[in-house]
């Protein structure tokens, strides 16, 4: 389990399949992680956070699915090359920004 802020491991994390809980304290989200914070579980206080890991300490990971449906869309997308598709999310952020 991945418990985190806002922080540039989350993409990578992400792709190891396991859970992950973001502490949110910024509403920004780079272009893919708008699209990865649906298989993380968000937590806004010190209780969310305690019981979201006391119910994945007991197995409990509904997000799971998700998480494996959104890496295998968005991260091992094998279509294009590492550099063509950093190059997308590059310019998806970009356009976002404007």
């Amino acid at each position: 389990v991945l418990v985190a802020d806002e922080t540039s491991l989350l993409g990578e994390y992400f792709i190891t399949e396991k859970p992950i809980i973001f502490c949110e304290k910024t509403p920004h989200f780079s272009a893919l992680r708008e699209v990865l914070v649906d298989g993380m579980y968000v937590v806004k206080n010190k209780e969310d956070l305690i019981s979201t890991l006391d119910a994945l300490r007991n197995g409990q990971d509904p997000l799971k699915e998700k998480r494996l449906e959104l890496i295998y869309q968005y991260l091992l997308d094998y279509g294009e090359s590492a550099a063509e598709n950093i190059k997308n999310v590059l310019i998806s952020d970009v356009q976002e920004t404007l």
